[in-house]
Parts: C-alpha cells; structure tokens; sequence
C-alpha cells in the first residue's frame, strides 16, 4: 500500500498504517458494501465452503457446553451465553461463559480476516463477518451445536473473588434461549415445571452473584452505588432503577460481560500476551463514592446521588493513550480486554486470535503490531476505546 492510498485510506488518522509492523488493506482489497452487503470475492466464498466442513468435524472432538443465551427479542445473532454450578466442595461457583469461536477457522491472512479488517465497527451493530458465517456457523442457536470459546471462571462465594481462570475450545449448545422479559419473570416468579423451575434457580443465583461482583466493583473504585438490602442501584448514565425487578436479566449479562473482560485482561497480562484493551480513563484525581458518601434514603437524596455521580463523568472521554495503565477505574476493573463480541467487534476478533495460539508458537502480533492495530480500530470507529498495553 503507496504512502498516498495511506492518506486516502485515513486522511485524518495516524500519519502512516503503512510505517508499523502489519499492512492494513486498502479500500480495493475488499469489495465488501460497509452497510452490510455481502462479500463478491470470489476467494472469500471458496474459504467459507471450507470454514463449514472444518467446523462440523472441529464439533465432533470439543468437550461439550450447555448453556443459557439471554437478549433482546429482535436479536438474530448470538454471541454470550453463560451457566452456573458450584464446585465439588460447594464453596464456590463456577461461572463458564462462552463467546463464538472465530480464531480456529479463520486465517488471519485470509480474504474474510481482511475484510474484518475493513469493517471495524464503523457502523453500530454490524457484523464482520458474511452472515452465512455469522449467523450459521458461529453464532449460537438454540439446539444447533456452534463452535465457542468458554472461559471457566471460579468465584469464591463468600467473597466472590476470582480463584481461577480457565479458557478452552467447546461445542456450545444453547439449552435456553431467553429473551428479558422471559428471563425476568423465571425470576421474579414461582415455576409449576420442574424443567422451568431448574432455570429459575439457576438465574436467581447468577442474580446473587452478580450483585456480589458489583459491590465488589464499587469497593475497587466504580462510580456506581448499590443498597443490598433494597436493590437500588445508580448509575451516572442509565439513572435509577431496582434491578431486583424488571431489569435483573440485564444486570446479570452486563456484570457477567464485564467479569468476561477482566478475567481475560488479567489472564493477558499474567501470561504477557499482546491485546488491545479498552480505554475510558477519569479525570485526574477523581474516585468513587463509598457507602459513608452516598446514602441514598429520600428521593431528593436519590436524585441527588445520581447528579454526583453524573458531575464524576463529565469530561471522560474515548481515546488511545500511550502509558502502559490499561484500567478502568470509574468502574472498578483493574484491566479490561475486549473480548466478548468477536462476531461485531474487530477489537475483541483480533485478541481472540492472539489469545488462542498453540503455546510455545510465535505471536501472531508482537506489542508494535497490536499498538498499530488499536490505533486503527479507535480512528476507523470514531472511538472504539481500544489501546494495547
């Protein structure tokens, strides 16, 4: 790629994509329409024929993995599920969520991994890969084996700190697929069928759980509030609310996706592996409210509490910064990789890559390569918050 399709490429971004470790593609190496058209590469239609027959004979020799999906009624592509069980010992839990796996079938030098490149995120909600892809293969369908990436995560229960982290390659199987509504009134209501009734346990656990990892959060410095006792919890973006009613089954996936970035931005760090982590720093100086500052009673003090926390944000802002932090403090997570939608995000696509080589193989991208892939990413979405640490 010249210097000058660089320009054309990002007239406004980093002087030159061309200058670092990796080559970007150029606008011509992908005839891919970036509002959600399907690929005319005659290449890219060849590898998927060949991605569908490695996936069947791949699902025939993974360990098996039962789990729910919970999302939006309209949402046609599935990419989360998580269950729950205790260990043998019955002290703590462990909590498997599964993501899609993309990395073991498709080639980074490849047609279709260039076209990811090309998409980025640059238009919200969209996909990276073709839909005969991404809604047939990869994705998570109730009943039809799907290839995943399950992290195992093991949460002491008395404290709900994380013991161990365990990632491996699976035949995910969705045995519930449940949209809010469905999944908030297993919860909130008593079940006549045993088989429902099972379910609603399990959701009312995952319920405890997560409202242990927020307090844990709001104890790392998160800009959140929490009553335990009432369930009231604040947050300076999405208001008030109860999440003991109406919006538990969305609490339980957003703490679970979070737990899903820490873990694996931990676990990166510890075995020194390149990823592109996500990026939201405070201003200089801020720090979160304890329980002794907000005592959320009367409404006015309600309110109150929310324009506190709504000040603390102001002035955050989206972008790539070169020290070597990758926390996010404003909501009490020491290290936060994307990771958890490789089917929409080329962030969270490109750390499944690196983090899923064979051990002891060369990384697929050194720290220079991974630093020029976040800076693409942030300037090609318009602030997708990555940076690599």
């Amino acid at each position: 790629m010249s210097s000058s399709s660089a320009q054309n490429l990002n007239s406004k971004g980093p002087a030159s994509y061309e200058s670092g470790p990796i080559k970007l593609p150029r606008p011509a190496d992908c005839m891919r329409d970036m509002h959600g058209g399907e690929s005319h590469l005659p290449e890219v239609h060849t590898q998927m024929r060949d991605i569908k027959l490695r996936v069947v004979e791949a699902l025939r020799h993974r360990p098996l993995v039962k789990a729910i999906a919970i999302d939006d009624q309209s949402t046609k592509l599935r990419e989360d599920a998580f269950s729950l069980r205790e260990n043998a010992e019955g002290t703590a839990y462990i909590l498997d969520i599964s993501v899609p796996d993309v990395s073991a079938f498709v080639a980074p030098d490849s047609a279709i991994y260039n076209e990811a490149l090309r998409c980025v995120q640059s238009v919200r909600g969209r996909r990276l890969f073709p839909a005969e892809l991404s809604h047939q293969v990869f994705g998570f369908r109730k009943l039809a084996p799907s290839p995943a990436i399950t992290v195992s995560i093991t949460i002491k229960k008395e404290s709900s700190v994380i013991q161990s982290v365990q990632i491996q390659r699976t035949t995910l199987q969705l045995s519930q697929r449940l949209d809010w509504e469905m999944a908030n009134d297993l919860i909130m209501n008593e079940c006549d069928d045993p088989e429902e009734q099972k379910v609603a346990e399990q959701l009312r656990a995952c319920l405890h759980l997560a409202e242990n990892l927020l307090q844990n959060r709001i104890a790392n410095g998160a800009l959140e509030y929490f009553d335990p006792h009432s369930g009231l919890y604040i947050h300076p973006h999405n208001g008030i609310r109860n999440i003991r009613q109406e919006e538990a089954s969305e609490f339980i996936v957003r703490e679970f996706m979070l737990l899903l970035k820490q873990s694996i931005g931990t676990y990166a760090l510890q075995h020194k592996i390149p990823m592109i982590f996500l990026d939201r720093p405070l201003k200089a100086g801020e720090k979160s409210p304890s329980i002794r500052d907000v005592r959320a009673v009367e409404s006015d003090e309600i309110e109150r509490t929310l324009a506190r926390l709504q000040r603390r944000y102001e002035g955050q802002s989206a972008h790539v910064r070169g020290s070597s932090s990758c926390s996010m403090k404003h909501i009490g997570i020491g290290a936060f990789a994307a990771f958890s939608s490789p089917l929409r995000n080329l962030a969270d696509a490109i750390n499944q890559f690196s983090l899923m080589q064979e051990p002891g193989s060369k990384p697929l991208y050194d720290p220079g390569a991974m630093r020029q892939l976040a800076e693409y990413i942030d300037y090609m979405s318009k602030g997708a918050l990555a940076k690599c640490a």
